[in-house]
């Protein structure tokens, strides 16, 4: 039992910990709180790093777009990729990033490799909630 409620209060706290990280492309650079000048550049670079991968373009044209304030679809669209290319690019990259920190929770023994299974399944039987499609540029809402 104790071992259900340390896993149920986990994947919130590591959802909000990614989503908070994952926000900071907003217009608002107020999600990384009071880090220094060198740990923002740092974390922040390595997000658009991320983002521009998952999106298949250039870091520099998601900068260019984050910095017109466009939205992460309006970003999509400019570099040819379609609202449902982008569902999917966003949806793999939730999937990989899920499964990453369930595995850790498995390496780590907060979890066993078969609640990990089912965890997945579980995230897998839900439809999606198109997280981040419409909220500004990042956000992607990748949390558990």
């Amino acid at each position: 039992m104790k071992g259900k409620v340390l896993l149920y209060s986990l994947f919130p706290a590591l959802g909000l910990l990614f989503v908070t990280a994952s926000t900071a492309s907003a217009l608002s650079l107020g999600a990384f709180g009071t880090l220094s000048p060198t740990d923002l550049a740092s974390r922040f670079t390595t997000m658009l790093q991320k983002e521009a991968s998952t999106l298949g373009i250039s870091v520099d044209a998601l900068k260019t777009g984050w910095s017109e304030g466009k939205t992460l679809p309006q970003i999509a669209a400019d570099n040819g990729i379609s609202a449902d290319q982008l569902k999917v690019k966003l949806g793999a990259a939730r999937q990989t990033q899920v499964k990453a920190q369930l595995q850790a929770l498995v390496d780590q023994g907060v979890i066993t490799q078969a609640q990990m299974d089912a965890r997945l399944a579980a995230l897998a039987a839900k439809p999606a909630k198109g997280k981040g499609m419409g909220r500004g540029h990042g956000g992607f809402g990748f949390g558990i």
